[in-house]
């Protein structure tokens, strides 16, 4: 749930709709639950973003979630823990935040480091489409965010900063507090598709912020799955030259990694060479290579299982109850006027 209230509800007594359906559903209940057993399923991919976790800059500085927030996911992890169902809890983003057009980091953040930019276009979002909405020239559109409190910032302060850095780390900490006695909690996906630009210049640094990640993680919990991916969750590289020492040298010490990535033709156009890839990134870093996003198609899910790939795939449906304004998606699968929002990721 990319919105208010970010985790699903478990208080349902029937199951969501089926898929092409008019109906909505806002809910994972003991029915779906049941019905995710039906299909062999075991793992669920969980949007745990952090304008959902942390929404106020008191929830940061004293170290905790939002209260609906959490006891939102301790009951989804009981209700997968009672169905066998595994949960990988994504720290999920969009192009960063609402202000573009996405979601992720919460307003706070903002507000307390790059005030200057709130209500400005910011660089780098679609450098190829100079006029329209959200685009760089759409000042009266940018403006209507700045108050909006899922206001959000830029990667390059995010990973580039040790403020940016550890304020994101503090955040995988306290998810990971939270989440560690529960058993159905396996891993931790620190980061969805990461908007890196400048891949010489930004990568590095986009894993020194996964150090830090993985040093909270590592705080709380030995066994903890700890995700890491490059710029855009495509698996672009075979070796890790593009790294410095000092993330090399972290990597090779590191303990249960999953090498997360995605497949939609991007980088790849054929999906065999992308599992082939995925697994020879992973091998760098002792990690288990997971696909955590694809179209749904049964012989790309056998293919990813043959060549040692694990995987959730992306299912778009009608969950959550998202304004109609926003439903005019064709890969969606959403009719013009229906309410409807991103699915979940399920295997």
């Amino acid at each position: 749930m990319k919105g208010a209230p970010f985790i699903p509800s478990t208080n349902s007594s029937t199951a969501c709709p089926p898929l092409g359906s008019d109906g909505l559903c806002d809910s994972f209940s003991a029915a779906d639950a049941k019905y995710f057993q039906s299909q062999g399923w075991n793992l669920i991919r969980l949007g745990v973003i952090w304008a959902g976790g942390q929404p106020t800059l008191s929830h940061h500085e004293n170290d905790e979630l939002d209260a609906d927030f959490k006891a939102r996911l301790l009951a989804l992890l009981d209700l997968a823990h009672e169905y066998d169902l595994r949960v990988v809890l994504d720290i999920h983003q969009d192009a960063i935040g609402t202000s573009v057009c996405g979601e992720g980091l919460p307003l706070w953040y903002f507000q307390e480091h790059l005030p200057h930019l709130m209500g400005k276009p910011l660089i780098g979002f679609d450098a190829h489409s100079p006029t329209g909405e959200c685009s760089m020239t759409d000042f009266s559109g940018w403006a209507k965010f700045k108050d909006d409190p899922e206001y959000n910032t830029t990667m390059a302060h995010l990973i580039g900063t040790s403020a940016g850095r550890s304020a994101y780390a503090r955040y995988v900490g306290v998810l990971t507090e939270a989440v560690a006695d529960s058993p159905a909690a396996v891993g931790i996906e620190l980061m969805n598709e990461p908007p890196i630009l400048n891949f010489r210049v930004e990568e590095h640094k986009l894993y020194d912020l996964y150090k830090e990640c993985y040093d909270a993680v590592r705080a709380v919990s030995d066994e903890m799955a700890v995700g890491v991916a490059d710029a855009g969750q495509i698996p672009k590289f075979t070796s890790d030259e593009h790294l410095s020492r000092s993330n090399k040298e972290w990597l090779e010490e590191a303990t249960h990694l999953m090498y997360t990535f995605h497949w939609y033709s991007s980088g790849f156009p054929e999906f065999d060479p992308a599992m082939a890839n995925g697994v020879a990134r992973a091998k760098y870093f002792d990690a288990v290579p997971v696909l955590t996003e694809f179209h749904w198609n049964a012989d790309q899910a056998a293919g990813a299982t043959e060549a040692g790939v694990m995987w959730t795939y992306y299912q778009y449906n009608g969950f959550c109850s998202i304004p109609a304004a926003y439903s005019a998606d064709s890969d969606s699968g959403c009719e013009a006027g229906q309410e409807c929002a991103f699915g979940a990721c399920i295997t």
